[in-house]
């Protein structure tokens, strides 16, 4: 298009013009002609002039000849514009700055395109791996319901007996075992239920048990659960609350059985249980500084004797209380 343009417009200067170039020639030549017998120097300049003109002539038709050789489709150039003006607002749209960046964009949309394309086979192939996932899923757990029921009737057993040696005789337990969606613990909803006192009304442990209740019924089941899984630290939080003489004593020994293969930390005020512990760890408030600071000591063999008889008789424990806390520690 540049080329016929300018193939064009030189033409047009020398030839279709108002006043076109080789007629303003022509007609300069003339002027002069009119003075050749005045000067005898005119001659020659207009036999070059009219060289000129010649010239010029040939010069324009062969231009012209170029000129009607030269083609181009006006349809083509808008289709070049428009691609190169989508080039231009690509580049801007992804903020690259040359044509091979947007073809490496390209490349990848085209990868995530065949992706989607074949997205329906792919969730067809997994929807097919969920379902035999589920189907595992539920086998494992109507067998683990299956095992739950056997072990219900045992289970109830075992903590009631340990309910009454803590000082719970008429305390019960009852398990509810009901089926419900399947989760992360299989498709049972399991709720345990209490009887604090024997009467025949059992109600969700949660919500009845008083803390202590608590804390000792969680003991009992800790004790048979910390046989066959490893638990490697129990917590227990004054368990020991509104119990004494023989519950107390055998709650103690509960803990001695578990501290066995277990890290036992307890919170206590009663000495049976406190002389049961391998080490004691003293907690104490003092003033410091104008502020109160809680502090806990490790207690040596005599701070323990103390600390026990202290528990045993009061603020100044008596020489009975000293020799029945080193028996108690010593056992």
């Amino acid at each position: 298009e540049n080329i016929k343009s300018t193939l064009t417009t030189v033409y047009a200067a020398l030839y279709e013009t108002d006043q076109p170039l080789i007629q303003q020639l022509k007609s300069l030549n003339n002027q002069l002609s009119a003075l050749k017998n005045f000067h005898p120097g005119i001659t020659g300049l207009t036999e070059r002039l009219q060289s000129s003109q010649v010239e010029l002539q040939d010069i324009a038709d062969e231009i012209e000849h170029l000129n009607n050789g030269v083609t181009f489709s006006e349809e083509r150039i808008n289709s070049l514009n428009e691609r190169l003006a989508l080039g231009y607002r690509l580049l801007k749209k992804h903020g690259v700055q040359k044509t091979s960046d947007l073809i490496l964009i390209k490349n990848d949309l085209l990868l995530k395109l065949n992706k989607i394309s074949g997205l329906s086979e792919l969730i067809t192939i997994a929807e097919q791996a969920v379902q035999e996932c589920l189907q595992n899923a539920v086998s494992l757990a109507d067998k683990l319901s299956l095992n739950r029921h056997k072990q219900i009737r045992p289970f109830e057993q075992k903590v009631n007996s340990l309910l009454s040696r803590v000082g719970m005789p008429n305390a019960k337990i009852k398990v509810r075992v009901e089926k419900g969606e399947l989760n992360l613990y299989g498709l049972d909803t399991i709720e345990f239920l209490f009887d604090a006192n024997n009467n025949g009304r059992f109600e969700p442990l949660r919500k009845v048990a008083s803390g202590g209740e608590l804390s000792r019924v969680m003991l009992c089941i800790k004790s048979l659960v910390a046989k066959s899984v490893q638990l490697p630290t129990l917590i227990f939080d004054e368990i020991d609350t509104g119990i004494s003489g023989e519950a107390a004593r055998q709650v103690a020994m509960i803990m001695q059985e578990l501290s066995a293969s277990h890290q036992l930390v307890t919170i206590t005020h009663q000495p049976q249980i406190a002389a049961k512990a391998s080490a004691h760890y003293f907690v104490y408030k003092e003033i410091k500084e104008n502020r109160i600071v809680t502090s806990v000591k490790l207690l040596n063999r005599d701070e323990q004797i103390t600390t026990i008889a202290t528990m045993l008789s009061g603020e100044r424990p008596t020489a009975a209380a000293f020799e029945n806390a080193r028996e108690m520690i010593g056992n």
